[in-house]
């Protein structure tokens, strides 16, 4: 019997080949982008039990101080830092300290929320580790921490500075920058988000392309 090698021979075509590559890489895109998605909607998600945490907190501090603490030096997410960790008043002044300990009501735990610095693109840890009703030897860089959201931003804090600064809103503004905010990431101020003098929020505040995917809070 003869061999006929044009019928037995095996094999693929360059054609096929990168017909084949492409099938595999359109799978792998579709995978990665739903991965992608995923990841992202349980960012939001977390954003957004965050806030409602934080949000909590701040009714608990005007219940017991009168007031939600009010923004000083234009940077208002240190203001609530130091506010919700018992380090300041609701004028941003620290809390004197009797005997070296400083006496401190805590509103948030510090296990639940990734805390940041001004200087620094990584988490911190704050010291020392908060316990009991005082601590001592307050962590002096206490003003420059920050509650950090999912993408490494500061969750931003907008509130009156004095009774009779012009701000109309009947509470504070409490938000994510969202995906897009890491930019800016250390920017507090309300020109920095769109916010006027007010408090009110303009119509188009969730058409514009810096604003747009903004998280705020409940």
């Amino acid at each position: 019997m003869r061999w006929d090698k044009a019928k037995c021979a095996v094999g693929f075509s360059l054609v096929e080949v990168l017909v084949v590559l492409a099938v595999v890489a359109a799978l792998a895109g579709l995978i990665f982008a739903l991965a992608g998605g995923i990841g992202q909607r349980s960012a939001v998600a977390r954003a957004e039990g965050e806030l409602a945490a934080l949000t909590h907190a701040l009714e608990r501090f005007r219940s017991l101080y009168g007031d939600y603490p009010w923004v000083t030096g234009g940077e208002g997410h240190h203001n609530l830092y130091a506010a919700l960790t018992g380090a300041a008043d609701v004028r941003g002044r620290p809390f004197p300290a009797v005997d070296g300990v400083r006496k401190r009501q805590h509103f948030v735990d510090l296990s639940r929320f990734t805390v940041g610095r001004m200087d620094s693109t990584e988490p911190v840890t704050p010291a020392p580790v908060f316990a009991g009703d005082g601590v001592s030897l307050l962590d002096g860089d206490y003003a420059r921490h920050f509650f950090m959201d999912p993408w490494g931003s500061p969750y931003i804090y907008l509130y009156r500075t004095t009774p009779d600064d012009g701000w109309e809103r009947a509470g504070y503004i409490l938000l994510s920058t969202g995906p897009s905010g890491g930019q800016d990431r250390l920017r507090g101020r309300m020109q920095d988000h769109g916010v006027p003098p007010s408090g009110l929020l303009p119509p188009d505040y969730f058409e514009r392309e810096t604003t747009h995917d903004n998280i705020l809070a409940p």
